[in-house]
């Protein structure tokens, strides 16, 4: 266990050490006079978001979204849509930048991907049917949010905020991140989870686990079946 943890501690100071000698390098600062863009996009339910951007999505049929940052570095800030993605990324290493915030309204939603330290939230409820959410390298999503059936795969010591409903609410969880979802309540899930993560879930009838390296899974809710596999130190622990 003790092993686990000092290898993701040494790969999260490898790629942040890494990051800031790039960053030296080869970055365009900021000039500190921050304005907001007006851009028009194509069509899209899946948004992938990189680059340590803050992401704000609102459901809605609008078909512009607003870029904010340094005016010297909206040109390097990229939003392209191809195959109903939405991407957020920059073509540029920035330093000393202020924050880079982009709000995007989303008519229907089937995917979100955030990496790099990014951050999505929501500017209001999300409804969804079926939604795959992807967090790694540090990332946060935070919804609320009503869905059929929410499948999530966490990595990189991300984090998940989520409350709301929906019927099924499955998670692959790894590498120390977190998920917070005690006011999401879900009719069944089904967690596999690793590396020291942690969730809190609410669950109205079924949960199955299997969980290793020292991950926590707290559940809330009575639900009928409970079925764990744990090793390794991890535990399943019904809330009080």
């Amino acid at each position: 266990m003790k092993k686990i943890y000092l290898t993701i501690l040494a790969v999260v100071a490898g790629i942040t050490l890494a990051s800031l000698t790039s960053c030296r390098m080869h970055c365009v600062r900021g000039s500190g006079n921050q304005i907001t863009e007006n851009r028009k996009v194509g069509d899209f339910k899946r948004l992938e978001v990189s680059d340590s951007f803050k992401v704000i999505i609102k459901q809605d049929s609008s078909t512009t979204i607003n870029v904010t940052a340094d005016d010297n570095l909206l040109k390097y800030i990229k939003t392209t849509v191809s195959d109903g993605k939405l991407r957020i990324y920059t073509r540029k290493n920035m330093c000393n930048s202020g924050e880079m915030i982009v709000k995007v309204p989303v008519r229907m939603l089937e995917g979100l991907a955030s990496s790099d330290a990014s951050e999505i939230t929501a500017d209001g409820k999300i409804t969804a049917q079926d939604l795959y959410l992807k967090l790694s390298d540090g990332s946060r999503i935070t919804l609320d949010l009503t869905a059929k059936q929410v499948t999530t795969h966490a990595s990189d010591a991300s984090e998940l905020n989520l409350k709301g409903q929906g019927s099924s609410f499955n998670i692959e969880l790894s590498d120390g991140s977190k998920i917070y979802a005690k006011d999401f309540v879900s009719g069944s899930s089904a967690v596999k989870a690793s590396d020291g993560s942690y969730s809190e879930l609410n669950i109205l009838n079924s949960l199955n686990v299997r969980a290793s390296d020292g991950s926590i899974i707290k559940y809330f809710g009575n639900p009928s079946s409970v079925h764990t596999n744990n090793s390794d130190g991890a535990s399943v622990q019904k809330a009080n």
